[in-house]
């Protein structure tokens, strides 16, 4: 099960959006959001949309924090 997770998080951690989100104009976060999905930390669903007011599941917090760790160097 655990194997299973952090392959999930692995894959979603890969995947990231190069369009501009849609819906995150009237958002109080909105460049934050730009600034996090520049950095690929975080990216939208495939409908070039964020939803800000979604709650965040377990899985999509396991990406960021995965994203915003401290990276591994290559030796």
């Amino acid at each position: 099960m655990k194997k299973l997770l952090l392959t999930t998080s692995i894959v979603l951690a890969t995947i990231s959006s190069a369009f501009a989100l849609t819906d995150i104009a009237d958002s109080d976060f909105k460049v934050y959001i730009e600034n996090a999905q520049r950095e690929h930390i975080i990216s939208g669903y495939d409908d070039d949309t964020f939803r800000p007011n979604n709650p965040v599941s377990f899985v999509e917090s396991l990406k960021i924090i995965i994203n915003t760790g401290p990276q591994r160097q290559e030796i």
